[in-house]
């Protein structure tokens, strides 16, 4: 069912200029552009990068000269999450705060003891490094047979199968 033939003019008038299109009924001159193109106009300062200040040398901050190797006591001691560190967003690389913190710890051990009760396997798997695949033996007698420039060196013989 179309609308009468006076609602339709009626919205094109109103809506038209709202959405850029005007009615050809509704048509207006634009104004002319101007004749002479603007002379003021700014132009920016000069800018220069500057290297950044070389490390200043301060004679009054105490250096140790000796360093003290970590031993078993740095190795394990863990000082915690600081209060700073604690109530920073997550985003920021923070822990959200105590409650957020607390809650996603109790999630991860959930999962944990879950993993372990139902024997799932770990997402993670160490990696272990595979021997070589020729023993010493093998491989001096493949570098005799070869040779220095491999001259007459199958891959078979290359790779110790006889």
């Amino acid at each position: 069912m179309r609308a009468p033939r006076c609602a339709r003019l009626l919205a094109y008038a109103v809506l038209a200029p709202g959405i850029g299109a005007t009615p050809a009924f509704a048509q207006q001159a634009s104004p002319p552009p101007p004749t002479t193109p603007p002379t003021a106009f700014t132009t920016l300062d000069r800018v220069q990068a500057l290297r950044p200040d070389e490390e200043v040398l301060d004679l009054y901050t105490f250096k140790n000269p000796v360093t003290v190797e970590p031993n078993t006591f740095d190795k394990v001691y863990n000082p915690g999450i600081s209060p700073e560190l604690m109530g920073k967003d997550p985003r920021d690389g923070g822990y959200g705060g105590y409650v957020y913190y607390g809650i996603n710890q109790g999630l991860l051990h959930t999962w944990k003891c879950i993993k372990q009760v139902t024997g799932m396997r770990p997402y993670e798997h160490p990696a272990t490094a595979r021997p070589p695949p020729l023993s010493l033996e093998q491989m001096d007698r493949a570098a005799r047979t070869c040779g220095d420039e491999r001259q007459g060196c199958t891959d078979n013989a290359a790779a110790g199968v006889e």
